[in-house]
């Protein structure tokens, strides 16, 4: 009687054990997943701030570009176009 009871109480905690060390692989296995998915989000975010950045130079180079387009007569818009008279000669 009292070794089926040591067999009984030896097979539970040998079988808990594998429980155990099947749940410690599994939360192993999810957090490397999660550290990578962590790690690709952090790429994405950083391409598309550089991304925004770029973007903002390019427009702030167009309104700078703009800015310092020369006025042609009867342009509203203060776009460059090409000279249709001598009074829009400077306007290229």
């Amino acid at each position: 009687m009292r070794s089926l009871q040591l067999a009984m109480t030896l097979l539970a905690k040998d079988q808990g054990s594998k429980v155990l060390r099947q749940t410690l692989a599994d939360v192993l296995k999810q957090t490397n997943a999660n550290k990578k998915a962590e790690e690709e989000a952090a790429r994405v975010r950083e391409q598309s701030a550089q991304s925004g950045i770029r973007a903002s130079r390019t427009l702030q180079q167009e309104y700078q570009r703009a800015a310092n387009a020369p006025v042609c007569a009867g342009d509203p818009l203060r776009t460059r176009h090409p000279a249709r008279d001598s009074a829009n000669a400077g306007c290229i």
